[in-house]
């Protein structure tokens, strides 16, 4: 097998006729304020960044300190209640500000305050049960009105 090879060309005598570019020494008056202008702006944008992200940190701790109750049973039961009672259209909708009225959401959050009321009977004091009881039986009774609109 023959290989058909083409012969190296040379280079165009014209790139030989430019001289290589020197390194020219700097105007040191023109260099020195370029680079005290660029580190300054640096300077500046490096603090405002970390200016930004410790005040970012701070806010990210700050988001809930102090404002939850404490953990608990009546706590649970009271979220349920209070969905059930938007999901009715009782209560204005805090995402959208409107009320507004999701029967199947009522529906849901009214039998999971129930179960959760079943599940630990006995242990909890007679007052929560009356409590819980009588919040149930209102929010029945919203949501056969709610239906028979």
């Amino acid at each position: 097998m023959q290989v058909n090879a083409a012969p190296m060309r040379k280079m165009p005598e014209t790139l030989h006729r430019f001289p290589k570019a020197q390194a020219q020494p700097a105007k040191e008056n023109n260099n020195m304020t370029e680079k005290k202008s660029d580190s300054d702006w640096k300077t500046r944008a490096k603090a405002e960044k970390e200016q930004l992200q410790k005040e970012v940190e701070e806010k990210r701790g700050e988001g809930t300190k102090g404002k939850f109750p404490e953990p608990s049973f009546s706590f649970i039961l009271s979220s349920y209640v209070t969905q059930a009672y938007i999901s009715l259209g009782e209560i204005e909708n805090p995402t959208t500000g409107k009320k507004e009225v999701d029967l199947t959401a009522a529906k849901f959050f009214i039998d999971l305050t129930d179960a959760f009321k079943e599940k630990p009977k006995g242990h909890r004091p007679a007052e929560e049960s009356k409590a819980i009881d009588a919040g149930l039986a209102e929010l029945r009774l919203r949501f056969v009105q709610a239906t028979n609109k």
